[in-house]
């Protein structure tokens, strides 16, 4: 038989917080994003978008692109291929 939980109980003690990741790091700094720009010249890349919500997906890969493009990648070796649906 089933039973909704009952109100904490007297004894149960304190709860645990769970810390989140950053306070677990204590004194030490925040991870950083590097400032250095990727090399892309040369190498070859591939973007896979999805057609589902394509007003939204033509955006992510008009950025995708202008950062390849502005790394050094040419438009070349930028290869787009447009999938149908999405998976979640």
């Amino acid at each position: 038989m089933f039973r909704p939980a009952s109100p904490r109980r007297p004894d149960a003690g304190t709860p645990l917080r769970r810390r989140s990741r950053f306070e677990a790091l204590g004194s030490r700094q925040l991870p950083r994003a590097s400032s250095l720009q990727p090399r892309a010249r040369g190498k070859r890349f591939v973007i896979i978008a999805s057609q589902f919500n394509r007003s939204i997906t033509r955006a992510l890969v008009v950025g995708a692109t202008d950062v390849l493009r502005r790394s050094g990648a040419s438009s070349r070796n930028i290869r787009l291929l447009w999938v149908p649906g999405a998976f979640e």
